[in-house]
């Protein structure tokens, strides 16, 4: 998550930025990102409701989605294309060609978590980037998980991310390792005291959750 503060923006230095994050981490070319972002931005975005706009392109070659979120304080000065409200974020989602639909079912969550009764104060009155990361998903789309107290994922300790064959269109959206906070790629390679966040459709978070041995995590118990 990004955090745009104030002032005028201009798309093409969002773009760059996203560009930046998600080709180091997904290995994809730039300069693709960048044209192709700048195709869809150019037309119309994915108006998620309150201000949130959506552009998501998928990808040959890559093992796992990437998603760079900004987050456009109410000094920020930026038009975005069929979003009629004040924009307040802006989604860019890159998901692997293998998996068809994921875009769409992952662009579905999150408008489902913007269409939520407190989504806009929550989001506006977030303090630190942990805070933002845990607006974004909801009590049955989202869990935390310990990978040494999990049956699925204890038995995958050393693999890479992008070969774990998570259920359904899951994804582990961030890791929490040694106190650092990982984004993870199709690289990523699983560690015993690994604590992950998954998102995904509730059956398949349910299923997950059904694996754990000892503790339960949703959002509505993350620890500070």
């Amino acid at each position: 998550v990004v955090d745009v503060k104030s002032g005028a923006v201009n798309m093409d230095s969002l773009i760059d930025e996203a560009a930046n994050i998600l080709a180091g981490r997904l290995r994809i070319e730039k300069g693709v990102i960048i044209n192709d972002l700048k195709k869809i931005s150019a037309e119309r975005f994915t108006n998620l409701g309150k201000g949130v706009a959506a552009a998501y392109r998928s990808y040959p070659n890559i093992e796992t989605a990437g998603m760079v979120i900004f987050r456009l304080r109410s000094k920020v000065e930026i038009s975005l294309p069929g979003v009629d409200a004040r924009p307040v974020a802006l989604i860019l989602l890159v998901t692997p060609e293998k998996e068809p639909g994921l875009d769409i079912r992952l662009v579905g969550h999150l408008g489902e978590i913007v269409r939520s009764e407190n989504f806009l104060s929550r989001w506006t009155d977030a303090e630190t980037e942990k805070e933002l990361r845990e607006i974004l998903v909801s009590d049955q789309h989202f869990a935390h998980f310990k990978v040494g107290k999990n049956r699925f994922f204890d038995d995958k300790i050393g693999q890479r991310i992008g070969s774990i064959g998570l259920p359904g269109d899951c994804l582990i959206a961030i890791i929490y390792r040694g106190g650092d906070l990982i984004i993870p790629h199709g690289d990523t390679e699983l560690e015993a005291a690994d604590e992950l966040a998954v998102i995904g459709n509730p059956e398949d978070i349910r299923f997950l959750l059904s694996h754990n041995r000892e503790e339960v995590f949703s959002d509505s118990s993350l620890e500070e």
